[in-house]
């Protein structure tokens, strides 16, 4: 019993410390592969933080041998230059190969069939972009919210409404589609055609700054971040 014993405490410190020695080779190659992702963001002329990489999948050195990866993130944080800035891109790299030697000396091409994720885009961003400090955006299914308060014939009102989110280009566009003053009996008649005035000055477009790997914007949408844009691009060498 007691040989049973030693035997399976012996089996256990093994196991443990081979999933320790996975994990530490993990984070190296991590390291290594930020290196080599933050070279290549210099070559789409990308500003941002230092990019945060992590390798999935279990277990890892297994991957190595294989030379093929399930899953690489990457984490992209305070894109862009400039005033215009998205505080995160989130993109995930499937059907990634690359050799041993790669994650291990830094050099050589690491290849991903398919790259897809989410950028961000504060609503201080657009904010910025209508000269209405005061204004408050925000999601209401899948649109902005808007709220504003504002002086019109010589009353504090404020304006409430939504607006609707579309790709256009390499820009997101934010249209007005309702806006209206949340005391309508504290204005005379007459008031809509400022009303729709200020909801000219509200509808703009934002540019999005320069992202890697060719990315394509598909959709946007409003969440309570901000605006998401979802961005997809194939066969992208993620380091050359």
């Amino acid at each position: 019993m007691r040989g049973w014993r030693r035997a399976l405490v012996i089996v256990v410190v093994v196991v443990g410390l081979l999933v320790v020695a996975d994990r530490v080779a993990a984070w190296a190659a991590e390291r290594t592969v930020a290196d080599q992702v933050a070279q290549e963001l210099s070559n789409y002329q990308v500003d941002s933080a230092p990019p945060e990489v992590s390798i999935g999948g279990f277990p890892f050195l297994t991957q190595v041998a294989a030379g093929e990866y399930e899953q690489v993130t990457l984490r992209l944080r305070d894109v862009g230059s400039g005033p215009l800035r998205l505080p995160q891109v989130v993109l995930t790299a499937s059907g990634v190969t690359a050799a041993a030697d790669t994650l291990i000396d830094g050099a050589g091409p690491i290849h991903a069939a398919e790259v897809a994720g989410e950028a961000t885009v504060g609503y201080g961003q657009v904010r910025g972009l209508t000269d209405r400090e005061d204004l408050v955006l925000g999601a209401d299914g899948g649109e902005v919210s808007i709220r504003l308060p504002v002086e019109l014939l010589e009353q504090q009102v404020t304006l409430v409404g939504t607006a609707e989110v579309a790709v256009s280009g390499h820009s997101v566009q934010v249209r007005v589609r309702e806006l209206t003053v949340a005391e309508p009996d504290a204005l005379p008649d007459g008031v809509q055609p400022l009303v729709d005035q200020i909801a000219a000055q509200l509808s703009v477009d934002v540019p999005l700054p320069p992202l890697p790997y060719d990315l394509s914007v598909e959709s946007v949408r409003a969440e309570r971040a901000g605006l998401v844009v979802s961005v997809r691009a194939h066969d992208v060498p993620l380091s050359r």
